[in-house]
């Protein structure tokens, strides 16, 4: 006979669970998967509706807090579904397997399908007999550790709080530039990758250094054109004032420019204008 050695109001429940399967307790392993069953009334707030993991109206026994006829019938193995004693909608499913040290425990809630798995060993629990828990308070911390964590309100209150904090530290990217987004205003100095290819669409420059060999609209201070006319004395094709070389509109041998006369004074030797100037 499995006995108790509770020692605290909380652990009343335990009493009372293990009076109504005393009897069909055969090992170790029956005791653990007992235990777990008590706690998870308590912890999770849950009641039994039956054995296995489908839920169905016509399956599924009365919701309640003793364990379901032939619960270890199939022992080793072990599968007990549970709902919600308030919702009735949270559905958890708990499996047990023997091994030689303990009792491998799997809890899902299947509305998210977290999962949790812990192995509780006998030895550490239980007396020499396999069949008596040595100290409940310690058990129920140990299962309250290593498989219901996940589960229990405080862990998701930390979820919570945690996610929240990560996205203080991470504040939305929304202003950053958009390598992919379509730029309203391509011609702006810079543009979204940095003003990359922007001779390409701005060839007057009209947002910064553009694509054309001179810029129309600047007048002199426009960037000068480069190449000369093909001979001595002849305008300029820049028109708008050359950079000074042969024969441009310009300072610089043989060009016009800061109130010099105009002509090539000094034109290559045997050189004949032809009368273009």
């Amino acid at each position: 006979m499995a006995t108790s050695s509770a020692s605290s109001n909380s652990n009343i429940g335990w009493d009372l669970l293990l009076a109504t399967v005393d009897s069909n307790l055969k090992d170790g392993a029956d005791v653990l998967v007992a235990f777990t069953h008590w706690t998870l009334l308590g912890e999770l707030k849950l009641k039994c509706v039956g054995n296995g993991e489908h839920f169905s109206l016509e399956q599924d026994t009365a919701a309640s807090e003793k364990m379901p006829k032939d619960w270890n019938l199939s022992a080793p193995s072990y599968s007990l579904k549970y709902r919600h004693r308030d919702t009735k909608v949270d559905k958890f499913v708990l499996k047990a397997a023997a091994a030689d040290d303990g009792v491998e425990l799997t809890l899902m809630r299947i509305s998210d399908e977290v999962t949790k798995t812990a192995l509780i060993k006998i030895k550490d629990n239980l007396d020499a007999t396999g069949k008596n828990v040595r100290n409940e308070e310690a058990l129920l911390k140990e299962i309250q550790k290593e498989l219901l964590k996940p589960f229990l309100p405080e862990a998701a209150k930390a979820e919570r709080s945690s996610e929240a904090s990560g996205a203080a530290r991470n504040p939305s990217n929304v202003n950053r530039p958009d390598p992919l987004r379509v730029d309203p205003d391509p011609l702006r100095i810079g543009g979204v990758l940095g003003g990359v290819g922007r001779s390409d669409i701005d060839p007057p420059r009209l947002g910064g250094p553009g694509g054309m060999i001179f810029d129309p609209f600047q007048g002199e201070q426009g960037m000068q054109p480069l190449f000369d006319p093909p001979m001595p004395g002849m305008p300029n094709p820049g028109l708008f004032g050359g950079r000074g070389g042969r024969g441009g509109f310009g300072r610089g041998r043989g060009g016009f420019g800061g109130g010099s006369g105009f002509g090539d004074e000094f034109g290559p030797p045997g050189f004949n204008d032809g009368g273009f100037m």
